[in-house]
């Protein structure tokens, strides 16, 4: 799931990026800044996707842990 949003935001910027390409009536300007921001979004969403995958493994981890504990402690 984690993936497709992260498909599905990279297509959205991707987007923006493409359409000031193909757009001959946008400033130069206005190209510069929808590039720029495109960056910055891209260099605040792609770490918090990593860290969400760190997290997500470390849970996963300590779920594992519990589980054996608690099987250990049945056939204790």
């Amino acid at each position: 799931m984690a993936d497709d949003v992260s498909q599905q935001i990279e297509n959205g910027l991707n987007t923006f990026v493409n359409l000031t390409e193909k757009s001959g009536n946008l400033k130069k300007e206005l190209k510069h800044s929808i590039h720029e921001t495109v960056s910055n979004l891209r260099k605040v969403v792609f770490p918090l996707k990593s860290d969400l995958l760190a997290k997500t493994e470390e849970n996963n981890k300590r779920r594992n842990e519990v589980k054996q504990l608690k099987n250990t402690l049945e056939k204790w």
